[in-house]
């Protein structure tokens, strides 16, 4: 298809009226214009729009526009990229509906389709579609927000962000473990000082069974930044669940709620170390009351403190029970807590 500067402001208009438009019919006459007069780089913007809001166009719709798009693969004009781009991020921000994982796949098909020739060179469009996959995994559009870091690591994009962002994603949504591992690496190679991303890597390493690499890269976050409190967190529960180094564990403990006595995860975990190994009934109660006044929701305190009733001298089945259905308020598919509900009902029906 040739490239027609030569279009007048009314015809460029209407063109663009007819792209946006809702009538099916009008759509199609548009592309047949376009076809037949040459591209203008103005209708570029509203093809885009119309891969946005048109979530349910024909194949034969479809296949136009991309014919569209493949013809101006080598085209002069690349000053308006970034604003295309910025538009799909704009339209994912705004737009999450029920036809929306259809939308933005036929958008990113597109988008794919008519940047892949240059975008590799052009590292403000790579950006773009690093911030694109970061719009759709808030959303919870994982697989897409996949598709998009793959595709901007594809285009050479060394970016240590785009490996990290990526590395979450696997690590936390998808729990991909050696996806997450291998895409840490590679932030770390392009960032070695990354405390974050080695302590998450620590994370990845201690899900494998791979206590000895997790200790490692949880040391060097330490040696990095030495007061990094998710780093000595982690430490004190492979101290505690790996190596049964209680003492090394407690003093851990101990570090990290000095540095941060807010820290739900380290109170609960604090407090079922001193529940099981050193007999600090009391004080266990005290953290996990403190955790709950943070987060009333936290049904692993709720479970604790069940567990907490029933051990001592004196044991007090109601409020075990009582602490229980919390936790199971809290997190009702929880099987752990709703064995030990049913077994405390076994022993005492009241």
């Amino acid at each position: 298809m040739h490239h027609n500067p030569n279009y007048t402001k009314s015809e460029l208009d209407n063109l663009e009226d007819m792209l946006l438009s809702p009538d099916e019919a009008s759509i199609d006459l548009a592309l047949e214009l376009i076809k037949n007069n040459g591209f203008h780089h103005r209708l570029e913007r509203p093809l885009a729009l119309l891969t946005l809001i048109e979530p349910d166009l024909t194949p034969s719709l479809e296949s136009r526009i991309k014919k569209i798009y493949k013809s101006r693969i080598d085209s002069r004009r690349r000053a308006e990229l970034r604003r295309e781009l910025s538009l799909l991020v704009d339209g994912l921000e705004n737009s999450f509906e029920e036809s929306t994982e259809k939308k933005i796949s036929i958008a990113i098909d597109l988008f794919q389709l008519f940047y892949s020739q240059y975008i590799w060179s052009r590292q403000h469009l790579l950006d773009a579609f690093y911030e694109i996959a970061r719009v759709l995994r808030r959303n919870e559009d994982v697989h897409l927000a996949l598709r998009c870091y793959l595709s901007a690591i594809e285009w050479q994009s060394r970016h240590q962000n785009t490996y990290f962002e990526l590395a979450l994603l696997y690590q936390n949504d998808l729990e991909w473990m050696p996806e997450a591992e291998n895409a840490y690496l590679n932030a770390i190679e392009l960032d070695p000082k990354d405390h974050v991303a080695h302590n998450n890597l620590g994370q990845v390493y201690e899900a494998m069974g791979q206590v000895e690499n997790a200790l490692k890269h949880l040391n060097t976050a330490l040696l990095i930044n030495s007061n990094y409190v998710h780093s000595i967190i982690n430490l004190a529960y492979i101290h505690w669940r790996h190596q049964t180094n209680y003492n090394e564990a407690y003093a851990l403990y101990e570090r990290a709620l000095q540095l941060d006595p807010y820290d739900t995860f380290a109170l609960c975990n604090f407090s079922e170390l001193l529940m099981l190994h050193f007999g600090e009934f009391e004080r266990a109660k005290q953290y996990l009351q403190h955790s709950l006044e943070m987060d009333e929701d936290d049904e692993e305190a709720w479970r604790l403190l069940g567990d907490l009733s029933l051990m001592g001298s004196n044991p007090d089945i109601q409020s075990a029970k009582r602490y229980y259905k919390k936790a199971l308020y809290c997190k009702p598919d929880d099987e752990k807590t709703q064995l030990k509900l049913d077994n405390l009902d076994k022993l005492d029906p009241k």
